[in-house]
């Protein structure tokens, strides 16, 4: 929810869209990202890759670094601790222990909502990455051209 309301701030310019979103934040889960803790087990994978997804978006928004460095860090750490072979992330939807995936195989291993959130993310990152290049590469055209 917090993502499309930082998209409706972005197109509106309304700061109660601004305001709104952060409603949706949850500092508990959030803080321990921005402090580079793993800290994943038995969490629901559907309530917290949005608010991941939403800290991108207020990344997009306001430029501040530290939203880029959660997510960066969230998709570190979900494809080196949390992640099968296959590309999914999940057993029945949560997280369990990391780097300790084989013991809770089960049929129901990798939801595909998981793995479209998780792209979601990955692919707010990639155009974030692209355009800073683009960006630093214009500035060093126009200074030494």
């Amino acid at each position: 929810m917090n993502g499309v309301l930082y998209r409706l701030y972005n197109i509106t310019k309304d700061l109660r869209h601004l305001v709104l979103a952060q409603i949706f934040v949850k500092p508990c889960f959030l803080g321990l990202l921005a402090v580079k803790a793993n800290s994943l087990s038995n969490l629901d994978i559907n309530t917290h890759i949005p608010i991941v997804i939403g800290r991108q978006m207020r990344y997009e928004v306001t430029r501040h670094p530290l939203y880029k460095e959660i997510a960066t860090f969230f998709i570190d750490m979900v494809n080196s601790s949390h992640t099968y072979a296959t590309g999914g992330t999940s057993i029945n939807e949560l997280w369990y222990d990391p780097k300790r995936l084989a013991g809770a195989l089960t049929y129901e291993t990798e939801g595909s909502c998981t793995t479209y959130n998780m792209l979601k993310i990955v692919h707010l990152l990639i155009f974030t990455i692209i355009l800073l290049i683009c960006l630093t590469l214009l500035h060093i055209l126009l200074l030494t051209s």
